[in-house]
């Protein structure tokens, strides 16, 4: 409560003009107090409070006070700017008013908050250019409220946080209470935070404790451009999710574990999405990086998309509590955590037992996806280069066929030389040929062997001076490979090998081994089934007496001896003219059946005794049937169409056995041309004729011919004879 007003004759002119002002829509502080520190107050704002350590005042009055910073924040309304001048101010302090903006005259480090809590229970608050401290009890400082109702857009920036009393102070603590509403856009940046000695203090924690977890929805954390010392972040994922946060440019010391994602609970619902940590500096006076799931309770639905841990450096972070720089504990099936390019502190890359044995940067735990790395700090970033092997897959293979794959560099640095080993199954391939393009105009070649027998390519090359080094990705050497080896549908399996780079070295211009990535190709070869099939699928005649050939062609047969087939087509449309045997080129047969049954429209053929076989995967056009076309439909009729199929098919091996096939079979459609009326193919004077014929007569009359009327209106006249004429001279649909 106000006790008392002072009107003198100094303050009245300074109320009015500063009133004035206001009015105006023009911001200056009061006489004596310079401009806001660290945050920028917006133009025209609602009201402007000040604060000193004896009172408090607005634009009308000045009101002493023993706790003037507790007063100015219940007296602030929607909109208010609270100018805090240099002092300590003690106390427990409530945000209450939405849009508030509180902010130190001058610097965080001659203003100073010492809060039991400074709750906020309102959105669009800023608070910035204070130093923070703690002198009693196991406490919060800074308190984001939402068990009554949503709270957003939460900014603390340029302030201290000196969280150094005896235990477990945290700096700002964010969904803690039993009940919670969702939190949003919470900005934390260009803040320091000093924990005790004994580390036991955070920066900032989301939830409860362990033992005790809460949940909390929390969607948009900014952390950025914060020193932390002496204290971790805790996040409790519990029953709620937690989205997009993002903590960046950070740099942490003497932390005792720098992130850690919990829950003590069973079965956990909640789910952590677009976590991403990057561009943050943790080094070796931190126990451990970042820490997930340290009771091991998570599961795969608990990670959402988009969580990521990118470009940061994690120099000797020794590791603590089974946690190493970057740790996931969870029981998962699927799941992993991307934690790549990063500096692991070392070009070698993060310590793994079984993935990384040989690195010794900086560690990782299982689930954790940490290539490529990069082998220098960052920024810039520069990614460990990667020698990788291209697979091929083979879908349609025949015997001989040749196929090539490539040998590749990414990101080298600094590259000189290079000398590998590549080696596959000399009972699939034969490696027949190989290109090597260089990066270099001039080189020496040391080896270029291909061994057939041991199935190796052996290669060593340098660069010669006065060339220099390589930066930058290239293809080192392109391989032609032929395949030797065919697998039968249905008694092979598909086949495959491993490309395997062996003995690998990348070097620089000192002689100095380049660390990298090798990454294996693969080859597989699938066994294709026999088809038998119809060619051309789709046939379409244009005019009577037409004639035209398909072709009954086998594809990815392999040892065959006979083979026949009953080809059925429709004999109302169409007459079979032929059925010729198609040459074997260099193979006897017997034709056994060579038969055409126009009135079934059946068409026979068996040929026995193939010698030799059909080999392995081989396809071959089998016979060729003439047909040629009987009836038709005139214009403008659309089309009339009718399908090719097979009655029967046998397909048999040299020792009789059946061979699996599929039929493939084909569609005839005849389409008249626009304007034929005489179904002949073209459109001519023999068509014009036809209207002209029976030009102005109707059904009944001597004369009257339907073809003639085209548009179907019992009358032919100039309507029907343009349709016919402007089509004149066409041949083609």
């Amino acid at each position: 409560m106000v006790k008392t007003r002072i009107w003198n004759k100094t303050i009245i002119p300074v109320l009015l003009a500063v009133s004035l002002l206001t009015v105006l829509n023009i911001h200056v502080p009061l006489i004596g107090i310079p401009q806001v520190y660290g945050a920028n107050i917006p133009i025209g704002s609602a009201t402007y409070l000040y604060v000193n350590m004896t009172h408090w005042s607005n634009v009308t009055a000045v009101y002493p006070s023993s706790t003037p910073l507790a007063h100015a924040l219940g007296n602030a309304t929607g909109g208010t700017t609270i100018n805090v001048m240099p002092g300590q101010y003690n106390g427990t302090y409530t945000v209450k008013a939405a849009g508030l903006y509180l902010v130190s005259n001058q610097s965080a480090s001659n203003t100073v908050i010492n809060a039991y809590n400074l709750t906020i229970t309102a959105s669009d608050v800023t608070i910035s250019g204070f130093t923070f401290i703690s002198t009693a009890g196991d406490h919060h400082v800074v308190v984001i409220d939402s068990s009554s109702s949503a709270v957003g857009n939460i900014t603390i920036t340029h302030s201290i946080f000196n969280l150094t009393r005896p235990t477990s102070t945290i700096g700002i603590s964010i969904g803690e209470q039993t009940t919670n509403n969702k939190v949003s856009n919470v900005t934390m940046s260009y803040n320091a935070f000093n924990g005790p000695a004994d580390k036991i203090a955070n920066p900032w924690k989301i939830g409860g404790w362990f033992g005790t977890p809460i949940g909390c929805e929390v969607e948009t954390l900014r952390f950025e451009h914060n020193t932390v010392y002496n204290c971790s972040i805790p996040i409790n994922l519990h029953d709620k999710n937690l989205t997009d946060f993002l903590i960046d440019s950070n740099t942490f010391r003497n932390t005792d574990g720098v992130v850690y994602v919990w829950e003590t609970a069973d079965s956990p619902t909640g789910k952590l999405s677009y976590f991403v940590f990057t561009n943050n500096d943790v080094d070796s006076t931190n126990t451990y990086g970042i820490g997930i799931d340290t009771h091991n309770k998570f599961t795969d639905v608990n990670f959402g998309d988009g969580n990521r841990i990118n470009y940061n450096n994690f120099v000797d972070v020794p590791g603590n509590y089974g946690f190493n720089a970057t740790s996931i504990l969870s029981s998962l099936t699927t799941y992993r955590l991307n934690a790549t390019l990063n500096w692991w502190g070392n070009a070698t890359g993060p310590y793994h037992s079984t993935t990384n044995p040989s690195g010794t940067g900086c560690g990782v735990s299982d689930n954790v996806d940490y290539t490529p790395w990069l082998i220098k700090p960052y920024p810039p970033a520069v990614l460990i280069p990667k020698l990788h092997v291209g697979s091929v897959t083979i879908e349609s293979p025949w015997y001989g066929r040749n196929f090539t794959t490539d040998i590749t560099l990414d990101n080298a640095t600094d590259f000189y030389g290079f000398e590998f080993k590549l080696y596959w199954n000399t009972t699939l391939l034969d490696l027949v040929d190989v290109d090597l393009t260089l990066p270099w105009t001039s080189y020496t070649i040391g080896t270029d062997q291909i061994n057939e027998t041991l199935g190796r390519y052996y290669v060593g090359v340098s660069a010669l001076a006065p060339e220099p080094s390589f930066n930058g990705s290239t293809t080192l050497a392109t391989l032609t490979f032929q395949l030797t080896f065919m697998p039968i549908f249905p008694q092979d399996e598909n086949v495959s090998c491993i490309f395997d780079l062996d003995e690998t070295i990348l070097a620089d211009p000192n002689a100095e081994p380049i660390p990298h990535l090798v990454y294996d190709g693969e080859y597989w070869c699938y066994a294709a089934k026999t088809e038998l099939q119809i060619l051309p699928q789709l046939y379409e005649a244009k005019a009577l007496n037409q004639a035209f050939n398909l072709s009954i062609t086998v594809t990815n047969v392999a040892d065959l001896d006979t083979f026949e087939f009953v080809f059925q087509y429709n004999t109302t449309l169409l007459d079979v003219v032929e059925l010729a045997v198609s040459p074997f080129p260099d193979r006897t047969y017997k034709v056994s059946k060579n038969m055409i049954d126009d009135t079934e429209g059946r068409v026979t053929l068996r040929i026995e005794l193939i010698d030799p076989p059909l080999q392995v995967n081989e396809s071959l056009e089998l016979a060729i049937i003439t047909l040629e076309v009987t009836s038709a439909v005139q214009w403008p009729a659309t089309a009339i169409e009718s399908y090719f199929s097979f009655n029967s098919t046998e397909l048999l091996t040299h020792t009789g056995e059946t061979v699996l096939h599929d039929v493939i079979e084909a569609l005839y459609r005849y389409r008249p041309i626009p304007g034929d009326l005489d179904s002949n193919g073209r459109v001519g004077i023999s068509d014009l004729f036809k209207v002209a014929k029976a030009y102005g007569t109707s059904p009944g009359d001597e004369r009257w011919n339907p073809i003639a009327d085209l548009n179907d209106d019992d009358i032919i006249n100039i309507f029907d004879l343009i349709r016919v004429a402007k089509n004149y001279g066409r041949t083609d649909w």
